[in-house]
């Protein structure tokens, strides 16, 4: 019941970049990690209904497969996972020469400075978005990055 409300309430957002709600269209393929469900979901309906190629991946594990598998343009990374947490993720991404530029979008419920700094100074992530998100302004950083 939960995933339908916001499903609604996405199609009820304005979509793409025109004022007459039309989605832009986009060849970039972006990777959604996060475990939560809902949010995985939410966010890659969203992005979908934006024109862009998005894939899920419930942990870190998964997502680095599919990263071995496809190029994504963007991911977008929860940092609290189980198997691998986003973290472990993020350090592989950026240790690789094939990845390590690729740009990432961290989304956490982690909000403290200290993580702030982890991941965007230590680790290089592009952004950081705690939860809970503004869905526009997490929708404009995708498109700035893509």
């Amino acid at each position: 019941m939960r995933l339908h409300g916001l499903l609604v309430a996405i199609n009820k957002c304005e979509s793409g970049a025109g004022s007459n709600g039309v989605p832009t269209m986009s060849d970039s393929r972006i990777l959604v990690v996060d475990d939560d469900f809902v949010i995985r979901v939410l966010l890659e309906s969203r992005l979908n209904m934006d024109g862009f190629q998005a894939i899920g991946a419930p942990d870190g594990e998964s997502a680095l497969s599919k990263i071995c598998a496809f190029s994504f343009d963007l991911i977008i990374l929860d940092i609290i996972m189980p198997v691998m947490d986003g973290w472990e993720l993020l350090k592989i991404i950026r240790n690789d020469p094939v990845t390590e530029n690729t740009p990432v979008i961290l989304l956490s419920a982690k909000n403290s400075c200290k993580d702030k700094m982890i991941g965007k100074d230590i680790l290089r992530a592009n952004e950081f978005f705690t939860k809970p998100f503004d869905l526009k302004e997490l929708i404009c950083a995708v498109r700035r990055l893509c």
